[in-house]
């Protein structure tokens, strides 16, 4: 269940942030608070001990680290590369693949390691939406880019199954199936996010328990903004200008926040 509350702009965001979480602060330890950096973050956990003392904080966390929920269970990165590498280096016919390389690789030294490391990138570009290379071909089945895909995809299924053979899993092939939050998360608060991967915009409004959306704006805006408080128009024009670091929305003063 999401629920968005707007905080007008009588006060800097920060500020206004702090107040709301600490009217909650036996919740805290319970929270999980998501801010859009990890500078913000570390403004936000000052601002609390400047504003409370000592007190147990929520865990706060950027949207990325929601991609990085399962690494426990992945292989490494370069785990992944030297799968890739052990793939390409093994392919003697390369006609399977031409619509992908016209010409086949394997000029020069260290090819594999430099093809590799463009793989493993490109995989890594679909993660904020939980698609494999197998997944983008479907989709792109009715497309002039098809023939490529399809190539992309079967060396993916060769290099998932090389890492098979090693008893692991890619974190592409993880967050296919979903991010994971701790059950002893009670509830999650985005905090000023003004982008989200869409894989984990999905987990969060999909999610049974409670997520709350903090925004730095009166609710006469709220037709500005999306479900998960993303501003529907980012830009200097945007009454969410200025959510990034550079920008007052997060750089308030710490005497503005010392108890009184």
């Amino acid at each position: 269940m999401v629920k968005r509350i707007f905080l007008g702009w009588e006060e800097p965001f920060l500020i206004q942030a702090v107040t709301w979480l600490l009217e909650r602060r036996d919740e805290l330890p319970e929270l999980l608070v998501v801010v859009p950096t990890a500078q913000s973050g570390r403004r936000l956990r000052e601002a609390l001990a400047e504003k409370a003392g000592a007190l147990l904080s929520p865990k706060v966390v950027t949207p990325g680290s929601f991609l990085k929920s399962r690494d426990e269970e992945s292989a490494p990165d370069w785990i992944e590369r030297l799968a890739w590498i052990e793939v390409l280096e093994t392919i003697e016919d390369w006609t399977e693949y031409e619509a992908l390389f016209p010409t086949p690789p394997g000029e020069g030294t260290d090819w594999a390691h430099g093809l590799a490391l463009e793989m493993a990138r490109l995989r890594h570009t679909l993660q904020e939406n939980g698609i494999l290379l197998e997944i983008a071909a479907r989709k792109l089945h009715q497309t002039v880019e098809a023939e490529r895909w399809e190539a992309l995809s079967r060396l993916e299924n060769l290099v998932e199954q090389q890492l098979k053979n090693w008893h692991l899993k890619s974190r592409s092939k993880i967050l296919s199936s979903g991010i994971h939050i701790s059950p002893e998360i009670s509830q999650i608060v985005l905090a000023g996010v003004p982008e989200m991967p869409p894989l984990i915009a999905r987990a969060l409004q999909a999610w049974e328990k409670s997520v709350t959306v903090l925004i730095g704006a009166p609710e006469s805006e709220a037709e500005k903004f999306s479900p998960l408080g993303i501003p529907q128009k980012y830009g200097q024009s945007s009454p969410c200008h200025g959510l990034t670091d550079r920008s007052k929305y997060w750089q308030i003063r710490n005497s503005k926040l010392r108890k009184p």
